[in-house]
C-alpha cells in the first residue's frame, strides 16, 4: 500500500516522472558500466595483441641476442689471452731493450722516450707480474747516459 500513498500524496503524474527519472539514471548508471566494462575489455585485448606482436616481432632478436652474447664470450676470452700474450712479449721487449742500453753504455733520449711509452704500455695492461724487475729495469735505462762513453771500449760488451 505504500505505494498508493505516494501516488495519492504527490499525484500520478510526479510518482511516474520520479520512476522515470529513477529508470533514467539506473540505465545511465549501468550503460556507464557497461561502457567502462566494454573499454576495459577492449584495452586487455589491445594489451594482449600489442604482447603478441611485440613476441612476434622480438622472438629472431632474441634469438639473435644470444648468439652475439655468446660471440662475445668468446670475443672476450679471445681478448684476454691476446692481452696476456702483449703483457709478455711487451715484458721481453723491455728487458731486451734494457739490456742492448747496458751492452752499448748508453740509451739516448729517443732511446729513453721509447722505452718509457712500452713501459706505460706494459703498466696500462696491467703487467705487474714482475713489478719488482721491471721497475729495477726502468731505474737502470733512467741512469744510462744519453752518449756513449768515449774511454769505454765497446768491443768487451
Amino acid at each position: 500500500m505504500e505505494w498508493y500513498n505516494w501516488f495519492t500524496l504527490f499525484g500520478g503524474s510526479a510518482l511516474l516522472g520520479a520512476i522515470a527519472v529513477d529508470i533514467y539514471i539506473r540505465i545511465k548508471n549501468g550503460g556507464k558500466k557497461a561502457i567502462d566494462k566494454h573499454k576495459d575489455e577492449k584495452l586487455q585485448e589491445e594489451k594482449k595483441l600489442i604482447a603478441e606482436v611485440v613476441q612476434e616481432v622480438m622472438a629472431p632478436s632474441c634469438a639473435n641476442l644470444a648468439v652475439i652474447k655468446n660471440e662475445l664470450t668468446e670475443i672476450k676470452e679471445e681478448l684476454k689471452t691476446n692481452k696476456a700474450a702483449t703483457v709478455t712479449g711487451l715484458r721481453a721487449d723491455l728487458m731486451l731493450l734494457r739490456d742492448r742500453f747496458r751492452d752499448q753504455g748508453f740509451a739516448s733520449t729517443n732511446d729513453k722516450a721509447a722505452w718509457m711509452q712500452l713501459y706505460h704500455d706494459y703498466s696500462d695492461l696491467g703487467g705487474n707480474h714482475f713489478k719488482e724487475y721491471v721497475d729495477q729495469w726502468k731505474e737502470e735505462v733512467n741512469n744510462q747516459p744519453i752518449t756513449p762513453d768515449p774511454t769505454r771500449d765497446r768491443r768487451k760488451h
